[in-house]
């Protein structure tokens, strides 16, 4: 499908139909039925339980029925069908998510998180590596677009993501199993099993086990190629050909995870409950495919890997106080990543520029190659008390104190297992001699390595916030509501940097490449709602709210620059919306808009090739950016055997001032951000439309049904350079996928499904890297360019579900 035919509405007429929603034609539908309504959702974003259509603020929720009917299973599925929501991923598990386009650029790994991700009370927020539980066992999916400061302990920037688990109960014994198997479109096959069990093991006692395991096939192909450049006559030998570890379908995926919960009643004011969750997530090869070769094929000389297993326990405390009900919320969590992926073509490029042409000795490795490695660990201690009033009064209230311990740590690095054998090692020895005689803290001799570039980091903060809401009813129709959030975070820096491990790189010989930083913020951030209750089915409303990013520190090395500071500021989102929802024609038609403004200033910038040292990267308070649009969504039930809906975001993503990065000169360079251009990673606009039709009754059956669904997205660039360009250069392109579904429903609870992932077999490229071209052209090389990623090919596959009641 064409980029224009895809675009369906600009934003002028979308906002024309949300102003004139009903044609008269609908509504003097004859066809209606009495008793025929569309049900009822109930979300906790509020944390009380509210009807979707009573809250004040764009939001979008799933139940379990619409997890299920729509099989969404993953981070993947719920992101195509949020139309506020985007995801860059260049595998699984290394997931950005970026709510309403508001995004710098890919590969933010030292900034902190935008968005906020919660598993029913527990916060499990991360940078660049955001995960998120398979959907197994799940409630509801809730997704709340803006800044959400005022309500969850861990506020968000630009919005907040929360899967809600089934909870043990003592209704008595209940069970279900899963089971799926499928292969793709030239690729592997692959399957996902997966049960739970609920027991009952006194009046006032139950538990909930939940298991899951899933194997996803691989389709892209490790293909025969060489290497830039070869041996040199005095350096080691080394295979210039990958033929060791070409292979078909390299890229698999297993992931196993599971959830034991705990509920018990103390009494009828009182109540506990327990959870663990946990996945281990094993990838082997690359998902990344070379657009120089034929379809989904790579060339690389490393078999790649990435583990990451994760584990949450949160302990919780309902108590009913008469006036408020009181939760304590406690949770810990832990994280462990580890990685290695090919180098070659960096270590290559380094050896040639640097070592050869410019002459630095300690960067000619003589060609010789290795990998980049990383062993990250996240750690995450938070308590949470909470208040929220429960009378009937007009004068509503919520209250809350956080505190958080969040500790991230890395060793990351390139190893090259011949090193040693090149000429950089005897000048590294020099250099670790030099330094020793002269009063430094370099241990000579070096002891013997691999590493020839490590970066040790370990960052700890500490966050102390107070907020509330207080809400009051005018009368009848108005409601106005005021809320506000302080908080406080301690942060400590520490980073050891390693160039080869042992030798300190140049200038900071005098605390042995050590950097340690400590700092203190505070701020007050605010939220006010007006609300209009046109009548029973119908609401208009006003929000403001304020998000906020943490700073944090740069190295040394890149302060000393004068380019960047020490210390960088906090980004701030500042919120508008003006919102509708509303059900017509005795509640079959559903129809919610929000229009959005949302000013984003100082934010913050990552970049690179500071004081002209194109390694050294620093972060940096940059200019203003501006988003506006709206959001949409419609559904409308025709019979109760026919439903249709639509999702959809319009939006102008831009910046909005012209500001020139730090190491360019605004004499004689462009400017990096250019007023009116465009954000990076924030498409125009972006939905989904889906159709579910059942015929009860069919072939002895409860009922057979058919469910299709369609996603589309504009095109968006994948760093600010090439947005503010807007050439062919980074262009993601705009794209549609389809879904379809054909099952029955059997009496005594199982079913059958035959399910067709991206029906028409459309490629979605979810990340692309530009940045690395440099090294082809250097090399006259005509592959290894615009390195992406893209979705699974047409997948077709068979499900089985059973389930005792």
């Amino acid at each position: 499908m064409s980029e224009q035919s895809v675009r369906l509405t600009p934003l002028a007429a979308a906002i024309a139909a949300v102003l004139y929603p009903v044609q008269p034609a609908l509504a003097q539908d004859s066809d209606s039925e009495e008793n025929l309504v569309l049900e009822e959702v109930i979300v906790t974003a509020t944390f009380r339980e509210t009807n979707l259509q009573s809250v004040p603020q764009s939001i979008m929720a799933f139940t379990s029925v619409d997890i299920q009917k729509a099989n969404l299973q993953n981070l993947d599925d719920l992101v195509r069908a949020l139309p506020s929501l985007g995801l860059v991923n260049s595998q699984p598990g290394r997931n950005e998510l970026v709510y309403r386009g508001i995004s710098s650029g890919t590969g933010e790994y030292y900034t902190e998180t935008q968005t906020a991700v919660y598993i029913d009370d527990s916060s499990v927020s991360l940078i660049s590596q955001q995960i998120f539980p398979q959907f197994v066992d799940a409630e509801r999916l809730e997704s709340l677009p803006g800044p959400q400061a005022t309500r969850f302990g861990s506020a968000s920037q630009t919005g907040t993501l929360r899967y809600i688990t089934n909870k043990p109960n003592m209704a008595g014994v209940s069970s279900g199993i899963f089971a799926e198997l499928g292969t793709t479109k030239g690729g592997d096959a692959s399957y996902n099993v997966n049960g739970w069990i609920n027991v009952p093991l006194a009046d006032s006692f139950a538990l909930r086990f939940v298991a899951y395991h899933k194997k996803d096939g691989g389709w892209i192909d490790n293909v025969p190629g060489e290497t830039y450049r070869g041996p040199t006559e005095s350096g080691p030998f080394f295979e210039t050909s990958n033929a060791a570890i070409v292979e078909k379908n390299q890229n698999e995926s297993k992931l196993t995870g599971g959830r034991i919960s705990a509920l018990w009643e103390l009494s009828d004011n009182l109540t506990m409950s327990f959870a663990v969750i946990t996945e281990d997530q094993n990838d082997d090869g690359t998902w990344n495919v070379d657009p120089s070769l034929d379809d989904f094929e790579i060339i690389r000389f490393y078999d790649e890997y990435r583990d990451d297993k994760w584990t949450n326990y949160a302990f919780t405390l309902d108590a009913d106080l008469g006036f408020a009900a009181f939760k304590s919320v406690t949770s810990i969590f832990d994280r462990d990543i580890k990685y290695e992926w090919d180098n070659m073509a960096y270590e290559q490029y380094k050896d040639s520029y640097w070592g050869y042409y410019n002459g630095y000795v300690l960067y000619n490795s003589q060609y010789t190659f290795g990998t980049i490695f990383n062993d990250q660990n996240q750690k995450r201690f938070s308590q949470e008390f909470r208040w929220t009033s429960q009378s009937e009064s007009k004068f509503q209230w919520l209250a809350g104190l956080y505190y958080e311990e969040v500790h991230d740590d890395w060793y990351y690095g390139a190893s090259n297992e011949q090193m040693m054998d090149t000429v950089m090692w005897p000048y590294a020895q020099y250099w670790a001699y030099y330094y020793n005689y002269y009063g430094y803290p370099v241990d000579y001799p070096l002891q013997p390595t691999i590493v020839g570039y490590s970066e040790t980091m370990d960052k700890d903060s500490q966050q102390y916030s107070a907020f509330g809401e207080i809400s009051y009813d005018i009368t009848d129709k108005w409601r106005i509501l005021g809320g506000l959030r302080w908080f406080q975070y301690d942060r400590d820096y520490y980073e050891k940097t390693q160039f080869p491990e042992g030798l300190p790189p140049w200038g900071t010989m005098d605390t042995d490449g050590v950097v340690v930083s400590s700092g203190k913020t505070s701020d007050v951030l605010f939220r006010g709602n007006v609300t209009y209750q046109i009548d029973d089915n119908k609401m208009l409303y006003f929000l403001y709210s304020e998000g906020f990013r943490l700073g944090n520190f740069n190295s040394l090395r890149a302060a000393n620059t004068g380019l960047v500071p020490l210390e960088y500021d906090p980004d701030k989102l500042h919120n508008y919306e003006l919102g509708l929802k509303s059900q017509w024609l005795d509640n079959r038609l559903l129809l919610n808009a929000t229009l959005f403004y949302m000013k984003w200033k100082d934010y913050q910038q990552s970049s690179s090739n500071l004081g002209g040292q194109w390694w050294l990267r620093g972060t940096f308070n940059a200019a203003d950016a501006e988003q506006k649009g709206i959001e949409l969504e419609t559904t409308y039930l025709f019979t109760e055997n026919l439903e249709v809906s639509l999702t959809g975001y319009w939006a102008d993503p831009e910046w909005s001032d012209t500001y020139w990065f730090p190491y360019q000169d605004p004499e004689t360079d462009e400017p990096g951000i250019v007023k009116g251009a465009l954000m990076p990673n924030s498409p125009e606009y972006k939905g989904r439309a889906s159709l579910w039709w059942s015929i009860p009754g069919l072939f002895g059956t409860e009922d057979v049904f058919l469910y299709y669904d369609i996603s589309f997205e504009g095109k968006r660039y994948n760093n600010i350079d090439n947005a503010r360009d807007e050439g062919d250069l980074g262009k993601m392109p705009s794209w549609n996928i389809s879904n379809l579904q054909i099952g029955a429903n059997f009496h005594n609870e199982w079913s059958i499904n035959l399910v067709v992932r991206n029906l028409f077999d459309q490629k979605a490229m979810q990340w692309l890297d530009t940045g690395s071209n440099y090294i082809s052209d250097w090399f006259g090389a005509d592959w290894n360019r615009d390195i992406r990623t893209y979705n699974r090919p047409r997948s077709i596959s068979v499900q089985f579900r059973k389930n005792w009641d």
